[in-house]
């Protein structure tokens, strides 16, 4: 379960995704299979998203810890 710090952070940062790709946030794209996929880091945290550039959205489709996210 999320601490209420951590759940204000998360949100925040998602919130921060709507200026994708000028934003500042720590964002890489994943590498292999998931070329159009990216990953957002936040503190112990990974989001997982990927862009719909023309119909402008950002698709976040997993929010995970690290070492659970990546499996």
């Amino acid at each position: 379960m999320l601490q209420d710090k951590e759940r204000n952070k998360i949100k925040e940062k998602l919130l921060q995704l709507e200026k994708f790709p000028e934003t500042t946030l720590d964002i890489k794209r994943l590498r292999g299979e998931r070329k159009e996929v990216y990953r957002c880091r936040i503190g112990k945290y990974r989001a997982l998203f990927y862009p719909e550039y023309e119909k402008k959205l950002i698709i976040v489709f997993d929010i995970n810890r690290r070492e659970k996210i990546y499996g």
